[in-house]
């Protein structure tokens, strides 16, 4: 009876895990309070552009006959058209306008990406935020579709190499094993190669959405840290208080 009481009067006196946090940061010192505000922000501030990027806005384009880059940067509404919501179900194989409708949609969203990440240094330029983007664009659009093929094949309880198709933002997919529209822009060794790579390496990671914001901004944060010496001091707080630990 005696040991009984014991373990109850021990378990009384142990906090829980929200009693421990809490009790963590009353005896953080002030310095570390901001880091860790900061690190909070950083990510809440990430997810948002995450979440607006792929969301679909329901807007017409302004219906200009020439768009540039630097028009783009200017006025990102120019692409409103392209802004539709990316969904990845894999329902039935691309054909020429879905792969062109893919493209587009995945470079708007490389570009909506680097702009609003590069938005977050005040120093950055429109032309360096051009030069940021034709830097990350592929790998950044590749770690996506990666991302979306494991969130598909986890849906389907398989793989999309063992299916042998990569989906696509429009609910269309591309697989190895039939041919690519003429018009694709991936080569079927591409597609393989990727989807090699999702499933050995990146599935195996298991990374929860926060850290794949994380990952995301890392690419544009050392593609930026590489050619623009004055950009990433805010997300680089970030990276070390927050690394990926997989």
């Amino acid at each position: 009876m005696d040991k009984k009481n014991d373990k109850v009067l021990k378990r009384k006196r142990e906090p829980d895990n929200d009693e421990f946090y809490e009790n963590q940061e009353n005896i953080e010192t002030p310095a570390i309070k901001q880091q860790r505000m900061d690190h909070r922000l950083l990510i809440s501030s990430l997810m948002l552009i995450d979440r607006t990027a792929s969301d679909g806005n329901g807007k017409m384009s302004l219906g200009r006959d020439f768009v540039s880059l630097a028009m783009v940067m200017d006025e990102p509404e120019i692409l409103d058209v392209d802004r539709t919501e990316m969904c990845f179900r894999a329902c039935e194989q691309a054909d020429e306008l879905a792969c062109a409708e893919s493209e587009r949609r995945l470079l708007t969203w490389a570009i909506d990406w680097t702009r609003q990440v590069a938005d977050m240094e005040d120093a950055i330029s429109n032309a360096d935020k051009i030069a940021l983007l034709r830097a990350c664009c592929v790998p950044l659009t590749l770690l996506e579709l990666g991302a979306r093929s494991c969130a598909t094949a986890a849906q389907a309880k398989t793989s999309c190499a063992a299916l042998q198709v990569l989906p696509l933002p429009n609910n269309t997919y591309l697989s190895t094993d039939m041919q690519s529209p003429k018009n694709c822009f991936l080569s079927v060794n591409a597609i393989r190669a990727l989807l090699q790579w999702t499933t050995r390496h990146l599935k195996q990671l298991q990374l929860t959405p926060k850290e794949m914001v994380l990952l995301k901004a890392l690419i544009v944060v050392n593609v930026g840290e590489r050619n623009f010496p004055i950009f990433s001091s805010k997300l680089k707080k970030g990276e070390e208080i927050s690394p990926i630990h997989k």
